[in-house]
């Protein structure tokens, strides 16, 4: 899994497949304020994307990966 959750954020790191979306998605629901970090995200499942852009949570980022940076990073919301 590449979910790390900490108190007051969670931390994709490296691949992100698809098992990521549902334990994301009740973070993010529980605690709607929870930083998400991209930093060190190089490849995501589009549930994962798809959980994101609803959730409407803060990113940090950019992401690791030149295709998400480029292509995903600029639909995100920031804050």
């Amino acid at each position: 899994m590449s979910l790390h959750e900490r108190d007051h954020s969670v931390e994709l790191i490296g691949d992100c497949g698809f098992e990521d979306a549902e334990p994301l998605l009740r973070r993010l629901t529980a605690s709607p304020a929870t930083l998400v970090d991209v930093t060190g995200c190089e490849r995501v499942h589009a549930a994962v994307i798809q959980v994101l852009l609803a959730s409407g949570a803060e990113i940090r980022g950019p992401f690791a990966g030149r295709f998400l940076r480029s292509m995903i990073g600029p639909l995100l919301p920031r804050r």
